[in-house]
This record gives structure tokens, C-alpha cells and sequence, in this order.
């Protein structure tokens, strides 16, 4: 009786971990994440609540200049954000969007790859949860799904010049 229940465990373990995006993900750094963004060929969205990693926002910028759509969101609230790197990206021609909230770090590269974790936004420190690259395409397709929903959403604002030059001036 304990040894079928032992068994029925581990069972239930086992297809956990085959249905987690967790633990059926590879863990990424810094260097795989610009890699991914340098390899992107068709578009580019980033779903944080702030960016703060020059790596990362070098590699965005490389994609605009290449022809590479490339779609920014982020909380409203962190648009001023004077450590951000969102006003440049925007005054190089990446297309910015602001909602009120940002759930995470989320990088879309072609449809084919989506990255997770905090390295997409943050610079890399020992002390950051790991960073989680997915590549099944129903894992790739749900977030990529949410993301575009949320610019799309009534609550969504494009970021424009104008409104980028008013919070770097203050507001003034």
C-alpha cells in the first residue's frame, strides 16, 4: 500500500516536471541573452518593468539599426526612471509602450524564443534569480500573446517624443 502510494508519487513528480516551463527550461546569462537579441531577424519585444542593463539595451538599439522592429513595455510610472535606459531606446526609434502594471521580465525574439528572468532588464549581479530561456513554441506563443494584448489593450499608451522629452526635462 505505501509502496503504490511511493509510486503514484513520483509519478505525479515526474510529469510535473515534463509540464513545468521551470524546470523544462535551460537557465541563461547575460552573453545568451544579447546573443538572442543580436540574432533576432523580424521582431523584438520586451515586456519590464524597467531596463536598466546597457547590454541589453546596446543589443536592442544594434536590432533597430538593422531593421529590426522592435516593441518596448513598460509601467508608466517608470517611464521617468533616470537609471532606465527607455528614453534612449525610444529617441533610436524603438516603438514604447506604457501600462500601469508590468508582471516580470519577459524578451520575444522572431516568435521562435522567449526569455524570462531578470537579466533581460537588470545587470547581471550574483545575487539575481536565475534567468530561463524557453523554446517550445506553445510556451513562446502564450507569452508572446500576453504581451501584445496588453499594448493593444485599452489601458496602454504609445509613448511618443514629446512625452519622452517632457520626463527627461522633469516635466517641465
Amino acid at each position: 500500500m505505501i509502496r503504490a502510494l511511493v509510486i503514484r508519487a513520483l509519478f505525479v513528480l515526474l510529469a510535473f516536471a515534463a509540464l513545468s516551463p521551470t524546470l523544462a527550461a535551460d537557465t541563461v546569462g547575460i552573453e545568451d541573452v544579447v546573443r538572442e537579441i543580436d540574432l533576432a531577424a523580424y521582431e523584438v519585444i520586451l515586456a519590464a518593468p524597467v531596463l536598466r542593463s546597457y547590454p541589453v539595451a546596446a543589443a536592442l538599439k544594434r536590432a533597430e539599426e538593422r531593421g529590426v522592429p522592435v516593441y518596448l513595455l513598460t509601467e508608466d510610472r517608470r517611464l521617468a526612471d533616470p537609471k532606465s535606459f527607455w528614453g534612449g531606446l525610444a529617441f533610436a526609434g524603438c516603438a514604447l509602450y506604457a501600462v500601469p502594471r508590468v508582471a516580470g521580465y519577459t524578451l520575444i525574439l522572431d516568435g521562435r524564443v522567449a526569455i524570462a528572468g531578470p537579466l533581460v532588464g537588470l545587470p547581471p549581479s550574483p545575487t539575481l534569480p536565475p534567468t530561463y530561456q524557453y523554446t517550445r513554441s506553445t510556451e513562446v506563443y502564450q507569452r508572446r500573446k500576453t504581451i501584445v494584448s496588453l499594448m493593444r489593450s485599452p489601458y496602454s499608451s504609445k509613448i511618443g517624443m514629446e512625452t519622452i522629452v517632457q520626463l527627461l526635462h522633469g516635466g517641465n
